[in-house]
């Protein structure tokens, strides 16, 4: 379960607690039973249950593939302090009397903050922070071809080769859309010796190695899996021959398969 979505499980890319984790559920799950119970004595209450309803089915068809999708559930901050706050105004309003509904705005506006501050601001502070990591990372960073380069690269793999080869990458997700071929790469192989990259590529079974000159980064500034050290790079270029670039050239495919590793 996470405080922008409604997952069960706690993902690794999240910045939330145990005791977050457990209030926006409990406050999803009775914001609904009291609008459920309202909906009995109000048509407009059962119309506003039935359209929450529908729309995390939608939510959930939609988007269903992994938890790198909980960024769209833009909905849950709506939920709870909109939504939530309806129900809570329909208590107070029978809890606290006719006279005392000031008491019962300033309650209302109390819990409205509360669950700002306690959930979204922290929250969403880290997300942000955690997500800037991702504008100099592959398709996200700045590039001579941007998209069509991947498009135009996810062809010539359609093109010219087996649909059951491997292609080296890290976060290679459009271009393994775009190719439909599978990529697969890690950043533990990046400052090996040369011999011993080759060894691995061969045992693994690697055909080709994909390489975006956006991802490229001196040694010294590699902080994100996403990129390339430079030294990386200048092994694989020095050690296979390269099969295909871009027009814009800031896309580069070696061809591993067949190669020597004993060289």
């Amino acid at each position: 379960m996470r405080a922008n979505s409604l997952y069960v499980k706690s993902f690794w890319g999240g910045k939330t607690s145990l005791l977050q984790e457990n209030l926006n559920f409990i406050l999803i799950v009775l914001g609904f039973i009291v609008l459920f119970c309202f909906s009995f004595s109000n048509k407009k209450y059962r119309l506003l249950l039935v359209f929450l309803i529908i729309f995390l089915i939608l939510n959930y068809v939609l988007f269903l593939r992994n938890n790198d999708q909980s960024r769209y559930h833009l909905f849950i901050p709506i939920l709870l302090v909109f939504v939530l706050m309806l129900p809570f105004s329909l208590l107070f309003e029978r809890i606290i009397p006719g006279k005392s509904q000031k008491l019962s705005k300033f309650l209302l506006i109390f819990l409205m903050l509360l669950l700002f501050f306690l959930e979204f601001i922290p929250v969403g502070l880290w997300e942000i922070d955690f997500n800037q990591r991702w504008k100099n990372s592959q398709i996200y960073s700045p590039s001579k071809g941007g998209v069509e380069s991947i498009i135009e690269t996810g062809k010539w793999f359609r093109n010219r080769t087996e649909e059951n080869i491997t292609i080296f990458m890290s976060c290679g997700n459009e271009l393994q859309y775009y190719s439909n071929r599978s990529t697969y790469g890690t950043p533990f192989i990046y400052f090996l010796p040369v011999q011993e990259i080759k060894e691995l590529l061969y045992k693994y079974n690697f055909d080709y190695i994909s390489v975006f000159d956006s991802q490229i980064v001196p040694d010294s500034e590699w902080t994100n899996f996403c990129w390339i050290p430079k030294s990386f790079y200048d092994k694989i270029r020095k050690s296979y021959p390269e099969v295909f670039s871009t027009k814009s050239n800031d896309i580069h495919i070696f061809e591993v398969k067949n190669e020597n590793t004993t060289n």
